[in-house]
């Protein structure tokens, strides 16, 4: 039976790991092609890469490719799990599945495991899972293959449970992590970063000891292509709950929400809640913004099947934190957004507070007429009382950030 992989992958690798790597890929059943030899300075075909010109070959390469999944930190258990994936009806070694019933046995329901063995005897075969605890499972009825988001979750949630205090140098990758770009964007007295840093690493110090987490200028100093000696990458939740000490634990906890990449598993949740009620449930109530409180019988039943985590998304009660955006200009001007001033924003050079619509009407209407055809014209700076060149893109910031803030749309498309 030829394997028909179907999910490309891409990680950066020096020559201890690829060589690895293409033992377990050959493994799988992958070919190698055009193998170059791996050194770690600047320019090295470095980059291992699946699919390469056909469905199962792989090879070592100078730069990633759009269509592959990229893994930014290496993570061989990740990327051979992605590999692994393949879209035969058939079960193959190496593949991660998911048991969906059947509580006894070697995996609870919900549990993913990695196939070990398939042996030939009808549809027996031995897998293992996280806690390396082996055996044989001899139906196929109750498992499924895991998703690529459930993969990914699985094993970076691993890694991610690594960093419990944050490194005092510490990094993020700029692509996948638009939320990390926009923050520092907005904290940017500078029209730089959010759309030329869509690649590389941010770290929190440049060489003069700046810090990237204060308001100010976000200097390309603080941007590299590769993570710098020292350094510990860490992701956007983690920046979030460790840095800007942003943490759910804050916050009232709603309900539960079905995730958006798992829509495919509603009925298998109605299967097992419908194992312990009488009523055949087929859809949830979707009261208050979610498909069921935490105080519910369907919660529990979803947690006893090990399925909630994995299925479902909590649901936080919204809780609006200040923002402050500042805006270049001849004096310093920081605007503040809050939850106390809706329709307004409050400027600290003379601590008013300066409606949002008045803001919105002088970046709008910044426009002149031209012969049959009307076009806009912003002007780069505007005066507002006594603050002199204000700039008018840190304005648009300002009334962008509002916006996220409180749901709104001010701004105009230019024409």
């Amino acid at each position: 039976m030829e394997k028909k992989f179907s999910i490309p992958v891409s990680m950066k690798v020096n020559q201890e790991q690829f060589n690895y790597l293409k033992e377990e890929l050959i493994k799988l059943g992958y070919e190698v092609t055009l193998e170059s030899t791996v050194r770690d300075n600047a320019g090295s075909p470095n980059i291992l890469i699946t699919q390469y010109t056909h469905n199962n070959n792989f090879t070592n390469t100078f730069s990633y490719r759009d269509s592959n999944y990229i893994i930014q930190e290496y993570n061989p258990e990740l990327f051979l799990a992605l590999a692994s994936m393949t879209s035969n009806e058939e079960f193959f070694v190496g593949e991660c599945i998911i048991r969906v019933k059947d509580e006894h046995g070697i995996l609870n329901v919900g549990d993913l495991g990695v196939i070990i063995n398939v042996i030939e005897r009808g549809s027996d075969f031995a897998i293992t899972v996280q806690n390396d605890k082996n055996g044989y499972m001899h139906s196929t009825d109750n498992i499924r293959k895991a998703t690529q988001e459930e993969i990914i979750n699985h094993f970076n949630k691993l890694s991610m449970n690594k960093i419990k205090e944050l490194p005092e140098k510490w990094c993020i990758a700029c692509k996948d992590n638009i939320e990390a770009r926009r923050y520092f964007d907005k904290n940017s007295t500078r029209d730089c970063y959010e759309s030329n840093y869509n690649y590389g690493y941010l770290h929190r110090f440049n060489a003069i000891d700046q810090d990237i987490t204060r308001p100010g200028d976000l200097r390309a100093s603080f941007h590299s292509d590769d993570i710098r000696s020292g350094y510990t990458k860490i992701t956007f939740d983690q920046f979030k709950e460790l840095v800007l000490k942003e943490s759910n634990m804050d916050k009232k906890l709603i309900g539960y929400n079905l995730k958006k990449d798992c829509t495919q598993f509603e009925q298998a949740s109605f299967a097992i809640i419908n194992v312990r009620s009488t009523e055949g449930n087929t859809k949830f109530a979707n009261k208050n913004g979610v498909n069921f409180t935490e105080d519910s019988l369907y919660h529990d039943w979803l947690k006893e099947a090990n399925v909630l985590d994995l299925w479902f998304e909590p649901v936080f009660e919204s809780i609006k934190k200040d923002v402050q955006v500042p805006v270049k200009a001849s004096k310093q001007l920081v605007f503040t957004i809050s939850k106390d001033h809706e329709g307004y924003v409050k400027e600290n050079h003379e601590n008013k507070k300066v409606s949002i619509q008045s803001l919105a009407d002088m970046v709008n209407n910044g426009f002149e007429l031209s012969g049959y055809n009307a076009y806009k014209v912003k002007p780069v700076t505007f005066d507002m009382g006594c603050v002199k060149n204000i700039c008018t893109s840190g304005i648009e910031k300002v009334i962008e950030a509002y916006d996220e803030f409180w749901g709104t749309s001010h701004l105009e498309l230019p024409f």
